[in-house]
C-alpha cells in the first residue's frame, strides 16, 4: 500500500473543465473560471474529484475533468514534451495557447518557458490514479474513505483535496 496526495495544478481556473459535447475522440469542453467552450481531445482529460466529491462511502463525481499533459513512461509521470503534445494532442496544445500567458506566470523557483509551460505545478503518478485505491478528503469533520474502482484522478493540497491509498494486488480479487 501507499498513500498519496492528488494533483496541483497551481491553475485550476485553467485546467480544470467539464464536458458538454461528447463527439468521440473529439469533445467540447466548457472552461468554467472563464465560461469559454474549445474543442479538445478526450484522450488527454481525466475525471476528476474534487475534495467536495469524496463522500462517505461514495463519490460524487460532477463532470469534472483535468486537461491532464502527462504519460508514463516505464512507470514514471512525465510532462508530455511540447513536440509530441503537437502531434498527439494539437488540440489541447492549442487549448493552452489560449492561456500561455497566464501559465507562464508563476510564483514558485520551479523554471516555467515556453518548452513547458503547460506543466501542473505537483503531477502526481498516473499508476496511483488508474488503480484500485481507496479516497479520503483532506478537511473533513468525520471520515470519509470511500473505495474508488473507476481510476479517477483528484485534486489535492489546501481544503479541497484528497488523499488516495493504493490497494494491494493481493486484495483487488
Amino acid at each position: 500500500s501507499d498513500i498519496f496526495a492528488g494533483f496541483q495544478t497551481g491553475r485550476d481556473k485553467i485546467f480544470l473543465v467539464e464536458i458538454v459535447e461528447d463527439n468521440g475522440k473529439l469533445v467540447k469542453v466548457r472552461n468554467i473560471a472563464f465560461d469559454t467552450e474549445h474543442i479538445i481531445e478526450k484522450e488527454i482529460l481525466k475525471k476528476t474529484l474534487r475534495g467536495v466529491g469524496i463522500r462517505r462511502w461514495s463519490i460524487d463525481w460532477e463532470n469534472s475533468y483535468a486537461v491532464y499533459p502527462y504519460e508514463d513512461n516505464d512507470n514514471t509521470t512525465m510532462l508530455i514534451p511540447k513536440d509530441k503534445l503537437k502531434k498527439k494532442f494539437p488540440k489541447a496544445l492549442e487549448y493552452f495557447e489560449n492561456f500561455k500567458d497566464e501559465l507562464m506566470e508563476d510564483s514558485t523557483s520551479e523554471a516555467v518557458d515556453n518548452s513547458n509551460f503547460y506543466r501542473f505545478r505537483r503531477a502526481r503518478s498516473i499508476s496511483q490514479f488508474e488503480n484500485r485505491k481507496i479516497l479520503a478528503q483532506v478537511l473533513a469533520s468525520r471520515n470519509t474513505f470511500v473505495l474508488d474502482d473507476e481510476n479517477y484522478y483528484f485534486v489535492g493540497g489546501g481544503n479541497a483535496g484528497g488523499f488516495g491509498i493504493t490497494i494491494d494486488k493481493k486484495y483487488n480479487d
